[in-house]
């Protein structure tokens, strides 16, 4: 058996691990899906119900998994993007694979969002737009010595665009920023998974225990992006996880 190979991390596209991301001539801009996360990647969408955050996608992608990447074991390295498609539409999953939106040449961040707002896969005559994009170069690695992809998440996008405000205290705007309602619920199908449980009992304190676990490890791991973005601030830890808490606790409740 193949030894299990963890995939690429994905950070914000706005993040300072990106940077150089977009400086490149080949960008692969693929649609984000919200399911449950040579080695095949791809998201399972859920048999019966959507087990993402995200519920809106068409009923008929129910039961499916969407391919998003191939990693070759032999070359340890992923396969180029338009070489795994070509080599797995011919064996007829092409109907399974995450939709290619675009490849940019040296993107801005705003070229990008562009093609997220514009994003139907799955959506296709709805009116909808999908949660976001993400955005791969081949070989890229960062100034950190990691390989990353970028994603722009559109519900993060509307809150991260509001500029910080010096009057007012930052922790609340830390959790505004980035604890988002997306990353919330993906927190809440963690959590539902985990216990494999149907819905979400805001009364159980084992559910309400695990979910801010959760949600606070996330925003702790997001700290390089908030401490960027606010520069450099003082924050008292208790009061930001007070507020954390009682985020999660307005969400669900």
């Amino acid at each position: 058996m193949s030894d299990y190979k963890k995939y690429t991390h994905v950070e914000r596209l706005s993040s300072e691990a990106c940077d150089g991301l977009l400086d490149n001539d080949t960008v692969y801009v693929t649609a984000k899906v919200d399911g449950s996360n040579e080695i095949v990647y791809g998201e399972w969408m859920g048999r019966d119900s959507f087990i993402g955050a995200f519920k809106h996608y068409a009923k008929t992608s129910k039961a499916t998994f969407f391919i998003f990447d191939v990693y070759d074991c032999d070359t340890k390295q992923y396969l180029p993007e338009m070489q795994w498609r070509q080599e797995l539409a011919s064996y007829g999953l092409d109907a399974y694979f995450v939709k290619l939106l675009a490849t940019l040449n040296h993107p801005t961040f705003e070229d990008v969002l562009s093609v997220a707002k514009s994003n139907d896969f799955l959506l296709e005559g709805t009116g909808l737009v999908g949660e976001g994009v993400v955005c791969k170069v081949p070989g890229f690695v960062s100034k950190f010595g990691n390989a990353v992809y970028g994603k722009i998440v559109l519900d993060e996008f509307k809150k991260q665009k509001k500029p910080p405000l010096e009057s007012e205290p930052v922790e609340p705007q830390i959790v505004e920023t980035y604890m988002t309602d997306s990353e919330i619920d993906k927190s809440v199908a963690k959590v539902l998974s985990i216990l494999g449980a149907e819905a979400f009992d805001a009364s159980s304190h084992k559910m309400m225990g695990m979910l801010q676990s959760l949600c606070w490890k996330d925003l702790l791991e997001e700290c390089p992006n908030w401490v960027k973005k606010f520069k450099n601030p003082k924050v008292d830890f208790a009061v930001l996880a007070s507020r954390a808490k009682k985020r999660v606790q307005d969400h669900v409740l």
